[in-house]
């Protein structure tokens, strides 16, 4: 894996849901090596329908993302802080170091709604007719 760092390339770690479960997204421009070294990232997946790469919040890490991908891309987390603080993501952004010691994902996790939707009863029992899950139902 060659590790050169181009100004143009950017990463973008952006927070979200995918079925009820708080990620964290990785965007960025179609790069091979940058594949390759998501790749060797704990826990990520890639989403086939909406084509990006992600992480479970139980199983990112900053540290070891940053370790791997700041040789071959400039990250970009600023959208995690900013949901942290409360705004709106910016098209303005700022770029981030490896010498920054917050986590954001956890404040943001704390600070973020709860997604508790509650189904009728007549839906629930249509739904264990159709013998659905438990977990399921319950996501």
């Amino acid at each position: 894996m060659k590790s050169n760092l181009h100004v143009n390339k950017v990463t973008e770690l952006i927070p979200g849901y995918l079925n009820g479960e708080l990620i964290v997204k990785i965007y960025f421009e179609y790069n091979k090596e940058i594949i390759e070294a998501i790749r060797t990232i704990p826990g990520r997946r890639w989403n086939l329908e909406f084509r990006y790469w992600y992480i479970p919040k139980k199983r990112f890490s900053l540290p070891i993302l940053l370790r791997i991908m700041e040789p071959l891309t400039q990250i970009d987390y600023s959208a995690l802080e900013a949901f942290d603080k409360g705004s709106e993501y910016s098209q303005k952004q700022e770029h981030h170091s490896t010498h920054d010691k917050i986590d954001p994902i956890k404040r943001f996790e704390e600070s973020a709604p709860a997604q508790n939707i509650e189904l009728s009863p007549e839906y629930l029992n249509k739904l264990e007719r159709r013998r659905y899950s438990k977990n399921t139902i319950k996501s």
